[in-house]
C-alpha cells in the first residue's frame, strides 16, 4: 500500500499523484471577496455552507465589524485587523464603523 501525507498543499511521499488536498478532504474550495463598505450593510453570500471564514480589514484608519449571526452579535474588526472563525454559515453581514473600510473576506467551504 502507498502512503502519501500532505504538507502545504503538496504530496509528499507515494507515488502519483499532484499537489492539493486528497479528493476525500473534510472541506471544499475557498471562495473570496473583496469590496469597500458604504453607509449600508453589506452580505456576503457563500456558494455553500463554510468550515471557516476569515475577515480582513484591509484600511489603515477605518473600523468595520462582522455578523456571523444575522446581525444579533457583531464583533469589530480594528483597521489593519483580522477574525478568523470556524462557523458555518451560509452568509455573513458586513458594516462599517467610521469611514469606508475595505475588506477580503475568505471562507473554506464544506465539502
Amino acid at each position: 500500500m502507498t502512503v502519501k501525507h500532505y504538507e502545504w498543499g503538496e504530496v509528499v511521499g507515494g507515488s502519483g499523484g499532484g499537489g492539493g488536498a486528497p479528493a476525500a478532504a473534510p472541506f471544499g474550495p475557498e471562495e473570496s471577496f473583496a469590496g469597500t463598505l458604504g453607509a449600508a450593510t453589506v452580505t456576503i453570500t457563500f456558494s455553500a455552507n463554510t468550515k471557516n471564514v476569515s475577515i480582513y480589514n484591509t484600511d489603515n484608519t477605518d473600523y468595520m465589524e462582522v455578523s456571523f449571526d444575522g446581525g444579533t452579535v457583531w464583533i469589530s474588526i480594528d483597521p489593519n485587523g483580522n477574525r478568523k472563525e470556524p462557523v458555518s454559515v451560509g452568509s455573513i453581514l458586513l458594516r462599517t464603523v467610521t469611514g469606508t473600510p475595505s475588506y477580503t473576506v475568505i471562507a473554506v467551504l464544506q465539502s
